[in-house]
C-alpha cells in the first residue's frame, strides 16, 4: 500500500472499510511493515504480535464482509504500552503486585475450568 494513500486518522480509516476502499489487514500488515522498519531505530516495541495481529484482521475482514460492525475502531490496530498487563505481551511491570495478581489469575482459571464453570 502506498504510503501516501494510507489513511491519517482512525476515522478516516474506518470510512475507508466502511467503503470497501480498505481492509484492516491491509492496515495492520501496514502498520507491522512500518514496525520492521522504524523499531531497530525506536525501540519503541519490546513485543510484536504479528501472527496474532494478522489472524484477527482477518477475522475481522470476514465479520465485515458479512454486515458486522462492533464500531469505528473495528479493524483499527492498536498498540498497547508496555506498562499495562496483557495476556499475550511481555509487560514492564513485574512488580510483586502484578505476579502475585497473575498467579492469582491462573490459580482461579484452573479451578473454574475443573469445576467446569464459564
Amino acid at each position: 500500500m502506498e504510503a501516501d494513500s494510507i489513511p491519517k486518522t482512525i476515522a478516516q480509516a474506518s470510512q475507508q472499510m466502511r467503503s470497501g476502499l480498505l481492509t484492516s489487514k491491509t492496515l495492520v500488515k501496514h502498520c507491522l511493515e512500518e514496525i520492521q522498519k522504524l523499531n531497530p531505530t525506536l525501540n519503541a516495541f519490546i513485543t510484536v504480535i504479528e501472527k496474532e495481529s494478522l489472524e484477527t484482521s482477518h477475522q475481522l475482514d470476514f465479520e465485515r464482509s458479512n454486515g458486522q460492525e462492533r464500531g469505528v475502531m473495528h479493524g483499527i490496530p492498536i498498540a498497547i504500552k508496555d506498562n499495562i498487563d496483557t495476556a499475550k505481551a511481555k509487560s514492564t511491570v513485574y512488580s510483586d503486585f502484578i505476579l502475585l495478581f497473575r498467579y492469582i489469575d491462573f490459580q482461579l482459571n484452573a479451578f473454574f475450568q475443573a469445576a467446569k464453570v464459564s
